[in-house]
């Protein structure tokens, strides 16, 4: 009969953000681990809060199936006797073969010239079978650190403090960290002690997720993360209503979640002076510093309160409430001194501050990169958005990094760009849109961040990533596998992500040219360097447009086309996704994927000789294309894809067909040869070239 399962590790506090990776690693590691055992797990659910990591699972099979195994003994040269019979036949090699598989001497078999043996091997039980597994599935779990205690032997982001293990309704014998798995449940250290001021608790008659969740409810812990979660959104919208408490729904809230083992919240407030400060220096104090939640007021301003997870009920508020606003007032009045200072000198004046800062050491300074921004911002807002737009963008490329040596982004760094945006209006009274601009150049910083809106910041975004990428490549710090200290794969990510969501016409090729001869005089550019960063920056897209959840097969015929043109590949991938859909699709890819087939690897064929034209079908298809292809080639050209496509199809798949079936085109003639593999590749290269290589299309099997 399936048995439940139910596991906890009480641990000191766990960082919040290595509560859910660990929960998810437990459970994902368990799981799969029975299942390879043989026990046909179902219905597992991780629960866990900052001091308790658990797992639940409904049904986990009593323990393996018997089953039979044969095993390879000594060849039979070494084992039987030559020319014996009978149970005297048998070397001792044999022999003792036999006895360790558990069987007679007569029973073993001969085969492929050697001895074998069947021999029963026994399942193990899952109580037999849980010790090793759950020691496995917590020693894997990939802390960014972890600590050491009780000599050098466990390590685990914290000190492990108890262990929970109970199988139906028996306790798995399972020792591990020094401790042994019991059924007893402690709650809450602080609101759940008795009067004796010992921690309470209660036995785990058996594996009852609601038994064990409902005990510890009533021990002051929630341990499901998800009811957490919502309990503490409540509360804190009960706090601030019809206010919007910096973004409820949002990552902060997950994070704190997993603070708390019981979700209260309260407000504190700070003096309405400090409201003075620019906005996002409140809300990186509040949210990045201390946790909090700041609260804004219907008419989207800011207040000068704040929200508070807390791990206790409101009886010890007064006092929680009052260390908050002391620390959250001392670092205001810093924020506000910063500010202050700042005013001293404004951006302008830092410009020549950044030739002390080194950007990366052989690259020059942070002097150096604005100067080599400021000529690729120009270059790229020219080509993509006018004259116009251009004087913005140098002047915002100046000043892009000028904030970087102000006391608030020292103190702040998360700010940079946010200072700079605000400094350029409030001190150095620059246009909005240059100010916008130096806000804008750090957007995207990762992949769920909104894109630059201003055609200045867009082009100015666009300009550090090439420049950031260049740089990279220029020293080799080449990404590999998930490491990318320098940041050259986000850099690239950013860049592709602005070219294809705004649909900007940015030749790639180009962009990576100018900005390597940026560095020209301080880095010169190795021969094949352009090419290396192209293909970085091809496989980057390449990924991107599969997490996009576009066809794998379409992503690849589309990218052999040509890519360096990211919205015009776009297009022709969205024309691929509709031509699939098509009746006349599969035809489609026939006739190009045969037509590359035929004609790859061979050398150039030169033009179509009409005069050494012999069969119908050839004469046909030569036809077909003179009279075609102009008009298809116009529709490419055009961007109409879709209608490009169909026509193709329609004026010459039938030609195509036709010549597949009744033209030899391997003959002897080497002439006759050449010019048939040249009519067959204008004919792969009218699409292959325009649109995609549809080769590399997987098409249904029929």
């Amino acid at each position: 009969m399936p048995t439940p399962l139910l596991v906890e590790v009480r641990v000191e506090e766990l960082p919040a953000h290595v509560v859910g990776l660990a929960l998810d690693h437990l459970r994902k590691t368990v799981v799969d681990g029975l299942a390879e055992l043989g026990l046909a797990p179902e219905g597992a659910l991780a629960l866990g809060t900052p001091r308790r990591l658990a797992l639940f699972v409904e049904r986990v099979g009593e323990g393996q199936a018997d089953r039979e195994e044969v095993r390879r003994g000594p060849s039979v040269k070494a084992g039987v006797k030559p020319g014996a019979t009978g149970p005297d036949r048998f070397t001792p090699a044999a022999l003792g073969f036999a006895r360790s598989a558990g069987v007679a001497p007569d029973a073993l078999i001969e085969k492929d010239a050697y001895l074998h043996a069947r021999v029963l091997v026994k399942g193990r039980s899952a109580r037999d079978l849980l010790p090793e597994l759950l020691a496995k599935a917590l020693r894997t779990i990939p802390f960014p650190k972890t600590m050491r205690w009780r000599g050098k032997e466990f390590a685990f982001s914290r000190p492990v403090r108890g262990l929970v293990a109970v199988l139906g309704s028996d306790v798995v014998p399972w020792q591990w960290a020094g401790l042994e798995a019991g059924r007893r449940v402690t709650g809450h250290p602080y609101l759940a002690r008795g009067p004796d001021g010992a921690p309470g608790g209660f036995d785990l008659a058996r594996a009852d997720r609601a038994a064990y969740v409902e005990g510890l409810r009533k021990l002051s812990v929630v341990v499901d993360p998800v009811e957490r979660r919502r309990l503490l959104a409540e509360r804190i919208e009960r706090l601030a209503p019809g206010a919007s408490a910096g973004a409820v729904a949002g990552k902060l809230l997950d994070e704190v979640a997993q603070m708390v083992e019981w979700p209260n919240a309260l407000e504190g407030r700070f003096d309405a002076a400090f409201l003075e400060l620019p906005p996002e220096v409140i809300v990186a104090v509040l949210k990045n510093h201390q946790r909090c939640f700041p609260v804004t007021g219907a008419a989207g301003r800011l207040e000068s309160r704040f929200l508070s997870a807390i791990d206790r009920r409101d009886g010890s508020a007064a006092l929680i409430r009052e260390g908050n606003e002391r620390v959250v007032r001392a670092r205001l009045s810093d924020a506000s001194f910063f500010l202050k200072d700042d005013a001293k000198k404004p951006l302008r004046d830092r410009v020549e501050a950044l030739k002390g800062v080194t950007y990366l050491e052989g690259l020059g300074t942070l002097f150096d990169r604005t100067r080599r921004l400021e000529v690729l911002a120009a270059r790229f807002a020219g080509r993509l958005f006018g004259e116009e737009v251009v004087q913005s963008v140098k002047r915002a490329a100046v000043l892009a990094k000028a904030d970087l040596v102000t006391d608030m982004v020292r103190e702040i760094p998360e700010l940079q760009g946010v200072i700079g945006r605000d400094y350029a209006i409030r001190f150095d009274r620059e246009p909005v849109e240059v100010a916008r601009a130096i806000e804008e150049h750090y957007q995207p910083r990762g992949s769920g961040d909104p894109l630059p809106e201003s055609a200045a910041g867009t082009a100015l975004a666009l300009a550090e990533r090439f420049d950031h990428l260049a740089g990279g490549f220029l020293k080799g710090f080449i990404p590999t596998g998930s490491k990318d200290p320098f940041g050259v794969r986000r850099a690239a990510l950013g860049a592709l992500r602005i070219l294809e969501e705004r649909r900007l016409q940015l030749p790639v090729r180009e962009s990576v040219e100018a900005a390597l001869q940026g560095y020209r005089g301080v880095k010169e550019t190795p021969a094949g360097l352009v090419d290396q960063v192209l293909e970085f920056l091809r496989e980057r897209l390449n990924a991107a447009l599969r997490d996009e959840g576009k066809r794998h097969d379409l992503v690849e015929a589309a990218l052999a086309s040509s890519w360096v043109d990211v919205p015009d590949l776009l297009a022709r991938l969205e024309a691929l996704e509709v031509l699939a859909g098509r009746p006349g699709w599969e035809r489609l890819v026939i006739a190009v994927e045969r037509t590359h087939n035929i004609t790859k690897g061979v050398g150039e064929t030169g033009e179509v000789r009409e005069e050494l034209l012999q069969d119908a079908e050839e004469k046909d298809l030569y036809a077909a294309l003179r009279e075609a292809a102009p008009r298809i080639a116009g529709l490419f050209g055009a961007g109409k894809y879709v209608e490009g496509g169909e026509a193709y199809a329609t004026k010459l798949g039938d030609p195509l067909h036709r010549f597949f079936e009744k033209v030899f085109v391997n003959v002897d003639d080497a002439a006759l040869r050449a010019n048939r593999m040249a009519l067959l590749r204008r004919a792969n290269r009218l699409f292959s070239s325009a649109v995609a290589d549809l080769s590399r299309v997987v098409r249904p099997k029929s």
